[in-house]
């Protein structure tokens, strides 16, 4: 069975939208491949793919090769995962009920400076604390003024 998750990022409205994610959604999986597309790709274009561009993902995994075997209505985008084709217009998950009704069990939210990841079983992300949280390009638990990185510290990952 998969770890279903949701990936989501803010609107100008400052309200969130997201795509749902099959399988692998779990942080230990989600949270390397998210800040290795973003530091890769800026988040600007890994939004795009990601959320505008795709209506749903089976799994997102930055190692994806086009060789990768897929099923009818599944197709691979190297360097971001497995998408669904069978989803368009798929309108965005926006609503946190329509997070716990696709049976996702993460939500993750990308900046462009910073994952963070919640757990879909409790109450929506503003009335609780993130799971787990990463920059983009360095540790989360150094020093700067967002996770703590002094900056003449500051090493990429």
């Amino acid at each position: 069975m998969g770890t279903r998750s949701v990936i989501a990022r803010y609107n100008i409205d400052g309200e969130w939208e997201g795509r749902y994610v099959h399988w692998d959604g779990y942080p230990a999986s989600m949270m390397p491949a998210l800040e290795e597309i973003i530091a890769r790709d800026g988040f600007a274009t890994a939004s795009r793919i990601l959320i505008d561009e795709h209506f749903g993902w089976s799994s997102v995994n930055p190692d994806m090769t086009p060789k990768e075997q897929t099923e009818g209505h599944i197709v691979p985008l190297p360097g971001y995962g497995l998408y669904y084709t069978d989803s368009d217009n798929d309108p965005f998950i926006m609503k946190w009920a329509e997070v716990k009704e696709c049976g996702a069990e993460y939500f993750y939210i990308i900046t462009p400076d910073e994952i963070t990841c919640y757990d879909s079983y409790g109450v929506a992300p503003e009335y609780t604390q993130p799971i787990e949280q990463q920059c983009i390009g360095h540790a989360y638990d150094s020093y700067c003024g967002r996770c703590g990185l002094a900056l003449d510290d500051e090493v990429a990952i």
